[in-house]
């Protein structure tokens, strides 16, 4: 089937901006893909406005080291939508907390916080670091995050860190999700992007894309550079909950970005739904 996820994989989720959809798609994957008894995992290498409400001052991990030199490189669902829903579905970012949640007050509505919920672990600080070892106060780009915190991302050790759960996936036969941070030029460091970070890992891409107005051309400009790259792209999702009213309709969004980048384009709402209904055997 040519919307079907391969299972055993590992996937770099990217969007063609921020707030697009990247984390919702990544829960829902992961909620989905456990009830079927499918060994899954999820990271983010990397966040900005992250807040821990457990205390006054955000507090950053301390093993994040300087940066080495610049080196050039070679080369949401809403409640009440008309559309069918699966009742796997989580509540889209910014919806209340539940009262079942854990880990005291713990950056509950965070990005981190929610994979954590998804995967069925705990909120607790070592989870968190186990999934978001960069996190920073500021939201803005993750290099500028980085310095008014008065530290660095060292890109070769966030290299190492996804690499390494790629690894033990394998391993464990286990289907992997690392999910970048804002759209896929956005700056690691001053001179590295998560195109670089999706260089480097040598996975395929779900790359998240929405309908408004201009989206077309963001998401075959994000395209562009990834195909420039000799970097896979999975499939392009389009999420069609955003920015309602649409002017444009999403089959045509749809059509449109597939006839020009020759990738297998489908919308959140049909990808969700198609692989909540598949039938997958765990090899």
């Amino acid at each position: 089937m040519a919307h079907s996820l391969k299972l055993n994989k590992a996937y770099f989720v990217a969007g063609i901006g921020t707030d697009v959809g990247k984390s919702f798609l990544v829960e829902n994957l992961c909620r989905i893909l456990r009830k079927k008894n499918i060994s899954v995992n999820a990271i983010k290498p990397i966040a900005s406005g992250f807040v821990d409400y457990s205390s006054s001052e955000e507090r950053p991990i301390d093993s994040i080291s300087p940066s080495p030199p610049c080196h050039p490189r070679a080369a949401g669902i809403q409640e009440g939508s008309s559309q069918e829903r699966s009742s796997l579905l989580a509540p889209f970012p910014g919806s209340p907390l539940r009262e079942d949640d854990k880990g005291g007050n713990m950056s509950h509505d965070s990005d981190t916080a929610r994979i954590l919920r998804a995967l069925g672990q705990e909120i607790t600080p070592e989870n968190i670091n186990k999934i978001t070892p960069w996190h920073f106060h500021d939201p803005v780009s993750p290099h500028l995050a980085a310095q008014a915190a008065n530290r660095e991302i060292n890109f070769s050790e966030l290299v190492t860190f996804c690499k390494k759960n790629i690894t033990e996936a394998q391993t464990n036969s286990q289907t992997l999700l690392i999910e970048s941070a804002g759209g896929i030029m956005t700056p690691i460091t001053p001179c590295k992007t998560f195109l670089d970070l999706a260089f480097e890992l040598e996975i395929p891409v779900l790359l998240l894309s929405a309908n408004y107005l201009g989206s077309i051309s963001h998401t075959l400009c994000a395209a562009k550079v990834l195909q420039d790259a000799k970097i896979t792209i999975e499939k392009i999702i389009v999420n069609d909950d955003l920015f309602q009213p649409h002017t444009t309709k999403t089959a045509d969004v749809i059509n449109t970005i597939a006839t020009l980048t020759k990738t297998a384009t489908i919308s959140l709402n049909d990808f969700l739904k198609l692989i909540n209904e598949q039938h997958y055997h765990q090899s």
